[in-house]
């Protein structure tokens, strides 16, 4: 988990430069994403991830709740897709349209 967290700040940081916007509300503005006080909640936290899901669709118009009821998605990969429309959420404000949600 901590690699794909690395990998995913680093990829945001370099080519979005947005750090400065979101972090700089709370103080150093060059701190990873991951010590944003909400964070952990919003996109770690297994119960805020399964109540996010409800209303999460796929552009094929597939729930995601309903692909892992049915066994089309494991758990991890249910929990993953979710943390990261959740992640994107978090970020909306400050990368704007340039990035599209799944």
């Amino acid at each position: 988990m901590v690699r794909q967290v690395n990998c995913l700040t680093f990829m945001i940081s370099n080519l979005l430069a947005f750090d400065r916007g979101l972090m700089g509300k709370f103080g150093d503005p060059h701190q990873c994403i991951t010590l944003h006080p909400g964070f952990q909640d919003v996109c770690l936290n297994r119960h805020v991830l399964e109540i996010a899901a409800l209303g999460l669709k796929t552009k094929a118009g597939k729930s995601y709740r309903t692909m892992f009821l049915q066994g089309q998605r494991t758990e991890a990969e249910f929990l993953r897709s979710v943390a990261y429309r959740q992640f994107t959420r978090l970020l909306w404000e400050f990368i704007g349209r340039s990035i599209l949600c799944l």
